[in-house]
């Protein structure tokens, strides 16, 4: 800044503002002084002044913040001679003969003063360093002066309490807005890393008090947020560091979990966590493969929707609702292994699917595109439908045997039927399961399949994960009536070509459904491969309604509806006018 009212001097009978950028406004601070009472507190200004000018070389000369900020508080604290800086401060100008504009004045004294008043002097030393901290210059200073190594380290230290973690939070909060502050803090000096280390100290609230626990989370967490939302800083993460700001999320599952009561009391708070988490699964998402990931296990996710709660509907909670449905839709599909995983996973889907109706309450308008192409903005429904299948599937085929699975992705990976699959799968797969468990995860595809747009790339899988679910896996009643289709649904499965998921080169998007690298097909054996879909969808419907009076009976009508009929005849037209 342009030393220019840089600070003031204070007395019961006039205040004036010193201007410290020429011989002249400092000639008429001089005649001010000389024609005022000698006190002692006088010639400690005096002092001051002498300090500042024999800094300043040219006129109008540009003085770091951190500098002028020094002099404004120095200024007040020599008018009073209790003060607990007045011997520091006072020691230090008779000392020095002239200000240097590459470091802080006092500074590592202060921070690491051994005195009757230690603790003052260490705030007050913070406090000068956050509101020193604006400009590029004074990021130059602290860089060349380690300034905030030293800072950490004492924050880090025994001797550090609530009050000063606050403030060195406070001050690096306002470094990280100064864009090569920030870059140096994080890339050279593992700033997420201390960071990590704060979140982990105090998720339990080690000083035995909640409120301070909360403030020194909530700064961490601004701080965090802060450096994230910079591109530079989150492309050098994505590529090279991303374990640092996973380490952050991990802290954070844990006070989820731990401070749940705490945090629904807190909402900003709750967002605040769940926006760091959801950054950091979106960056693992944009990772090559080989690179490690941050994911949840379903036990991860089951604990996130019950910390993230959803029971109330205040405008103040969407936000946290929202995230909280981003961060199980990005972290994928989990494979459903057991009972207890079909319990986790149906909860979690229901909570979902209840909380994003209220979210997007005119989803379909929201989301509407042609059927025939797939969805700009894929709604989160569809999504959702997406990740519940791909757990199904995955959860099947990682129960098979790793040699037996070999030459299941050999055979799917050639584009076989989905009734070849299913042979095989059953083939290699024998365990007891609880068909109540199956007909809910059914229950719930059917109705996400019934509220999401028409997508007949994703059928195959809805189809899949049904017959894997009630395929002699089902009530008897249910059972009952598939055995009476048998034939017809293995007619209609020997049209249908494998799953996406059943490929080893499938890989879960949260932005769009991943493409099969496969040749293309033509349009008739989509159209038939759509019709066979949408068929077995009617049956699996009507083995449900013949138990479950909330089930009707469905018909042909309804793939009429469908707009798969139209489809039809629009593409046999089509392909007669091209012939």
């Amino acid at each position: 800044m342009v030393a220019k009212g840089l600070f003031c001097i204070c007395d019961p009978f006039m205040q004036i503002y010193l201007l410290s950028s020429s011989e002249v406004h400092l000639k008429a601070v001089f005649t001010y002084l000389q024609t005022s009472q000698r006190s002692k507190e006088t010639w400690q200004l005096q002092l001051l002044l002498t300090y500042l000018q024999n800094g300043i070389s040219e006129q109008w000369q540009r003085i770091p913040s951190i500098i002028a900020v020094f002099a404004a508080e120095a200024s007040l604290t020599l008018l009073d001679s209790s003060h607990a800086q007045f011997t520091a401060i006072s020691n230090f100008l008779m000392n020095s003969t002239t200000v240097s504009m590459q470091s802080i004045p006092l500074f590592p004294t202060l921070l690491q003063s051994s005195s009757v008043h230690f603790k003052a002097e260490r705030l007050w030393m913070l406090r000068l360093l956050s509101a020193g901290s604006n400009l590029a210059d004074d990021a130059k200073i602290y860089k060349r002066g380690r300034v905030l190594g030293l800072a950490l380290a004492f924050c880090s230290s025994p001797v550090s309490d609530s009050e000063s973690k606050v403030l060195v939070l406070k001050v690096l909060k306002k470094c990280v807005k100064l864009p090569d502050l920030a870059h140096h803090l994080v890339k050279e000096s593992g700033l997420l890393l201390w960071l990590s280390s704060v979140m982990s100290i105090f998720s339990g609230g080690s000083d035995g008090t909640e409120s301070s626990c909360s403030r020194v989370t909530e700064l961490t967490l601004e701080v965090v947020n802060d450096l994230i939302s910079s591109r530079l800083i989150t492309d050098w993460l994505q590529e090279t560091a991303l374990e640092q700001l996973s380490a952050i999320s991990s802290h954070l599952c844990v006070l989820l979990i731990n401070n749940a009561k705490l945090l629904k009391g807190n909402v900003p708070l709750l967002t605040s966590m769940l926006s760091v988490i959801t950054s950091t699964m979106r960056l693992s998402m944009k990772r090559k493969i080989y690179q490690p990931h941050f994911t949840f296990s379903l036990h991860g996710v089951f604990n996130l929707c019950q910390a993230t709660g959803g029971s109330s509907r205040s405008a103040e909670h969407k936000l946290a609702v929202e995230l909280g449905i981003d961060a199980i839709l990005m972290n994928g599909p989990v494979p459903i292994l057991s009972e207890v995983d079909k319990s986790r996973i149906s909860m979690v889907v229901s909570w979902a699917i209840s909380n994003i109706f209220w979210l997007y309450p005119i989803q379909r308008s929201l989301f509407e595109t042609s059927s025939k192409e797939t969805p700009i903005n894929e709604s989160p429904l569809s999504k959702l439908l997406r990740l519940l299948v791909a757990s199904v599937i995955l959860g099947r085929i990682s129960s098979i045997s790793h040699g037996k699975s070999g030459d299941l992705a050999r055979s799917t990976s050639s584009l076989g039927t989905l009734h070849s699959f299913l042979n095989d799968a059953y083939e290699r797969v024998e365990t007891v399961e609880s068909c109540m468990g199956n007909e809910m995860l059914a229950v719930i595809i059917l109705y996400l399949q019934d509220h999401v747009q028409r997508n007949s790339d994703s059928l195959p899988s809805v189809v899949m994960a049904l017959c894997l679910l009630l395929l002699n896996r089902s009530s008897k009643q249910v059972n009952k009536h598939l055995a009476n289709n048998r034939g017809k649904i293995e007619m209609l499965c020997s049209k249908i070509r494998c799953p996406a998921e059943s490929n080893p080169s499938w890989r879960w998007h949260y932005y769009q459904p991943w493409k099969d690298p496969a040749a293309p097909r033509s349009e008739m054996e989509r159209m038939e491969e759509e019709q066979a879909c949408q068929s077995l969808l009617i049956l699996f419907s009507n083995a449900f309604s013949t138990c479950r009076s909330e089930f009707p009976a469905l018909s042909l009508d309804d793939v009429e509806k469908s707009g798969l009929f139209q489809w039809e005849r629009e593409s046999m037209v089509k392909h007669q006018h091209c012939a």
